[in-house]
């Protein structure tokens, strides 16, 4: 639809306004009853259209239907939800706080995300979950989730390499991520794959798929940073490959595993798995703190990464390690007949969980700190540190204009938003990461190799576990491998934030700059 024929339009918007239940209609005249409201909603700003299709949406939710239908209704809600937030920006509350805590903005998220998670989701037409992932990848973007955003994008155009509002938005993403970027060369870099996305939706291909008007704001963006960068710079032929990957067969599969995964502590990876990003380079900017306060964040900064990649490796170690060590050797345990597996590899796999979830709350520490936030030291919590009290926001990190620290936030909602009406999480899959670290730390997790979950009496009295939370070792991977993904998205946004925090400190005669001198790695042993 366009926004031509208002008059045409008004007369059909009135007609489907008339429609106050689906019941008796077939799930197909459902979707397109549902897609026209939402849609004329949007072309003629009106907020009670797009509120009767969530309404319509929500009811359709609650009967007995397919985890199909279920996938593709929540997209249409997602939709609806998005054009009242749209609406809400128009009214003016589209101010840089209102993307901090916005429940529009949540509602999004929680809809797409459910989409995307579906067990159903790849039996959706191609052009469904592009528009999925699409959507998705444009909303993270929008609350400073940069890292995530590009997953999207860049796994929607495997899907469809000719989607040019994906190719044109991702631009605009890695244009964004590059503006926190402390590094030069990273940013210079991350501009030319901007440069690189835009010509190929400006000149390359005619085929590219656009949404009206698209195409001309991208070719407005692309002219702008031919004339105000320097050209050298993002026409410069970058050696992406040739770089050593390490000394040995060991190191180098290592490396590239953590390339192929995107966990290096390196912002490159996120432009995509070439060997010039297999290097944890990621540290602190220069900052400035009082004369006698000392090198304290970056010692601080320097022990989340210890730990993070030590986790890494721990993750590693777990998968690619199959021989009996020899801890494990002499060592009685009895079988309890359900698959267990104990050994040092399933240990080190808990102990990585462990380690990963625990940066969270060690970010908040140090934020805390370089924020001057005043949080008490023993209560403090990557929960606790966003908010005063229950619902409301701390002002002191609502009134900094700074992207990276709310992004940050926003993982924070991944993991711990527990509204009432949300019987899941923005992240699905976080309750279930919050569970096995509770499990890990309190209770008492059992790894099985394989785990069928008992049907009758006789086979529940010989084989279930009562005591112990079960989880087959490869869904435990799983879960790890989501884990240091957001770990890593985390760490990256809060040396970013302290980057932009920086550029509106004022140095003086009473503050010192520090400079990080790298670590001799003699003195890592």
């Amino acid at each position: 639809m366009t926004k031509d024929n208002t008059e045409e339009y008004e007369k059909i918007y009135q007609e489907l306004m008339k429609l106050h239940s689906i019941e008796g209609l077939a799930f197909d005249k459902v979707m397109q009853k549902i897609g026209y409201l939402i849609d004329l909603s949007d072309i003629l700003n009106k907020e009670e259209g797009s509120e009767r299709a969530i309404n319509l949406g929500q009811e359709f939710l609650d009967l007995e239907i397919s985890e199909l239908q279920k996938a593709e209704m929540h997209y249409f809600i997602g939709n609806a939800y998005s054009t009242r937030w749209k609406m809400s920006k128009e009214k003016g509350h589209g101010l840089w706080i209102h993307n901090w805590d916005n429940d529009l903005i949540e509602r999004i998220i929680l809809n797409l995300r459910r989409s995307y998670s579906s067990n159903a989701f790849h039996e959706l037409p191609e052009y469904r979950k592009l528009q999925i992932l699409h959507n998705l990848a444009n909303i993270l973007d929008t609350v400073g989730r940069p890292i995530k955003a590009l997953k999207y994008y860049n796994e929607l155009l495997k899907f469809e390499s000719k989607f040019g509002m994906a190719l044109g938005n991702r631009a605009f993403t890695e244009s964004l991520y590059s503006n926190s970027l402390y590094d030069y060369g990273h940013r210079n870099l991350f501009m030319s794959f901007v440069r690189s996305d835009l010509e190929t939706v400006c000149h390359q291909d005619s085929d590219l798929i656009f949404e009206y008007g698209a195409k001309s704001k991208f070719k407005l963006y692309l002219d702008d940073l031919i004339h105000s960068h320097n050209g050298s710079i993002i026409e410069q032929n970058w050696n992406l490959y040739n770089h050593n990957l390490g000394e040995t067969k060991e190191e180098q599969n290592y490396r590239k595993w953590v390339l192929k995964n995107k966990l290096f502590l390196n912002p490159l990876n996120d432009l995509g798995s070439f060997p010039i990003a297999s290097q944890d380079i990621l540290h602190l900017p220069t900052h400035t703190t009082p004369l006698t306060t000392g090198p304290k964040f970056l010692g601080a900064f320097n022990q989340i990464k210890q730990s993070y990649v030590s986790a890494r490796f721990l993750l590693y170690e777990n998968m690619f390690s199959e021989e009996l060590h020899f801890s494990d050797k002499r060592v009685l345990l009895y079988d309890t007949l359900d698959y267990p597996n104990y050994s040092l590899r399933i240990e080190k796999l808990k102990m990585s969980f462990r380690l990963l979830y625990g940066l969270f709350d060690q970010i908040a520490f140090f934020l805390n700190d370089y924020f001057e936030l005043g949080i008490n030291e023993k209560g403090i919590t990557f929960l606790k540190f966003w908010y005063e009290k229950k619902g409301i926001l701390r002002e002191k990190l609502t009134e900094r204009k700074n992207r990276p620290l709310q992004g940050l936030f926003w993982i924070s909602k991944d993991l711990f938003e527990q509204k009432e009406d949300f019987n899941l999480l923005l992240n699905p899959e976080a309750r279930d990461l919050k569970y096995i670290r509770n499990c890990l730390e309190h209770r008492y997790l059992k790894v099985h190799t394989y785990y069928i979950e008992p049907k009758d009496e006789i086979t529940r009295g010989i084989s279930f576990d009562s005591l112990a939370f079960s989880i087959e070792e490869q869904m435990l991977i799983k879960k790890t491998l989501s884990l240091v993904s957001l770990v890593r998205e985390a760490i990256i946004y809060a040396s970013l934030s302290i980057k932009e925090e920086s550029n509106t400190k004022n140095s003086n005669l009473d503050t010192i700059p520090h400079f990080p001198v790298i670590m001799n790695e003699d003195f890592k042993r």
